[in-house]
């Protein structure tokens, strides 16, 4: 091997300009610039000319290392860190770089790092990672590159991050659910919520599966499609095959046991106007947030209730709210009416006019029935003879035969009740409660009064007047009246 040395005579220093050349033919060298205070390692490209290919800038207070490659395809500079080990195990480190500064005391301290380090070392499954040292708030932190998987795919593994009007595309929601989303929570999987406002072009992920979210337990909050299958407590169909509202579908489920399953709504309010509220809506148009006005015999919302026969759910009962008239907003009619099913056709049972009518069909016939009555107050009770309900028994203290003074008149039913124009025929209750005022039931007018909620309650006011006439007291008399001619009769011979 041969080399050439140019030096100066002074055994002190090599001045500005030494090269030191290693090769028969000159192919590298050491070049020294004082002016520069730079050291080249140099060696000849292609064509033969000197090429930087390691500088060390020492210039004044700064020191930079430069690496340089004129390959003109696509291989470039490749540094090689092996890390021999005849026993390799996880958590090996292969490749450190630490990065020191000073502190404000003037002690040498590390800001920054990277790190190279062996996770697995089995044959034909080995596993490494890089691992990113910071420092914050004065502690060196780690910080974990992705974990990759088979199909080259970046997994993060723990990162806690603010997002601050951040698009998300087509996100992974993990098992532990939102923190913070929008509110504070005592714990990650126990909800959080995202406001109608807040959502804008939101679109659903088809097929949603019971992986993707976390129960929230036995009361659940939801707001926006999704799905949500826990052994007891579950949402798992909201919308049109699980992707969307189209068909205005919400499903809540359990199974196990008793009273698994529960939608409820609590509500948390001092003001005795406020409380919760399940609302039904409806607008007589196709068209999401555009209204048509109600019509006659349209139904506002209906609650039905299903049982199983054995092999699928079945209806059996039905609350139904219906429109009675055209609304506007000065009329909104409408009734309530009860279904039952008879055998397996579903029929209407009860029903509760706008203007309170209540009507009752398919009354069964029974030979020991109780009448009912309906007091001033339209109370409605069973008329009961039994001595369990009755004290301080004696005489009839009705003259009875005031019976023959009371006017039996025909007449028509007006406009305001509930057989209009009907001709009919027997005792007015004003007439009845001069001569026997014992047959009258008096009630007060009534009237309504608007609440702060929108709603209106009926009272009663003034004095209280004639109203109905209790016709099976009308009978006792009668009987009364029968017994003592009876007894004359009998009296007589007759």
């Amino acid at each position: 091997m041969e080399s050439t040395i140019h030096y100066r005579p002074n055994p002190r220093y090599h001045a500005d300009g030494i090269n030191v050349y290693f090769g028969s033919s000159q192919d590298s060298r050491l070049v020294y610039d004082g002016a520069n205070n730079e050291w080249t390692v140099q060696s000849k490209d292609v064509g033969g000319t000197q090429t930087d290919r390691l500088k060390v800038d020492a210039n004044v207070d700064v020191t930079r290392a430069e690496l340089y490659n004129d390959d003109p395809g696509a291989t470039g500079i490749r540094l090689d860190a092996w890390h021999e080990s005849a026993s390799p195990a996880a958590s090996d480190v292969l490749l450190e770089l630490r990065v020191y500064g000073e502190d404000a005391g003037s002690t040498k301290t590390q800001y920054g790092g990277l790190k190279f380090t062996l996770t697995d070392p089995t044959d034909t499954t080995e596993d490494g990672k890089a691992t990113l040292q910071v420092m914050t708030a004065g502690t060196l932190r780690d910080i974990d590159t992705p974990a990759v998987t088979a199909n080259d795919t970046f997994v993060v593994l723990a990162l806690a991050q603010t997002l601050t009007n951040k698009t998300l595309t087509t996100p992974t929601i993990s098992g532990t659910g939102f923190t913070n989303a929008q509110h504070a929570h005592a714990a990650a999987n126990s909800g959080g919520q995202v406001g109608a406002g807040d959502l804008s072009g939101a679109t659903l992920a088809a097929g949603v599966t019971g992986s993707s979210l976390t129960s929230l337990g036995t009361l659940v909050s939801l707001t926006m499609g999704g799905a949500v299958n826990a052994a007891n407590n579950a949402i798992n169909n909201v919308g049109n095959a699980n992707s969307d509202w189209t068909d205005g579908t919400m499903a809540v489920a359990g199974a196990g046991a008793a009273k698994t399953t529960l939608l409820r709504v609590d509500g948390y309010t001092a003001g005795g106007g406020d409380w919760p509220t399940l609302e039904f809506r409806r607008s007589r148009n196709s068209t999401m947030g555009s209204h048509t006005a109600i019509t006659s015999d349209y139904t506002l919302g209906a609650i039905d209730f299903y049982g199983s026969d054995g092999s699928a759910f079945q209806i059996g009962a039905r609350i139904q709210a219906l429109g009675s008239e055209l609304w506007s907003g000065s009329q909104r009619g409408n009734r309530l009416q009860f279904h039952t099913t008879d055998v397996t056709t579903m029929v209407e049972q009860l029903r509760i006019e706008q203007d309170g009518g209540i009507f009752m069909y398919s009354l069964l016939a029974a030979a020991a029935s109780t009448d009912v009555n309906v007091n001033g107050s339209n109370e409605l009770h069973s008329v009961t003879s039994s001595r369990v309900y009755k004290e301080n028994e004696r005489p009839l203290e009705v003259d009875s035969s005031l019976l023959y003074q009371l006017p039996i008149k025909t007449f028509d039913w007006a406009a305001n009740s509930g057989s209009p124009g009907m001709k009919d025929f027997g005792l007015i209750a004003e007439d009845v409660v001069g001569v026997l005022p014992e047959l009258v039931n008096l009630r007060k007018d009534r009237t309504t009064i608007a609440n702060s909620d929108g709603t209106a309650t009926v009272v009663e006011t003034g004095v209280a007047k004639p109203y109905s006439i209790r016709n099976s007291m009308l009978a006792m008399l009668m009987l009364d009246q029968l017994q003592k001619i009876n007894a004359r009769l009998t009296a007589v011979g007759g």
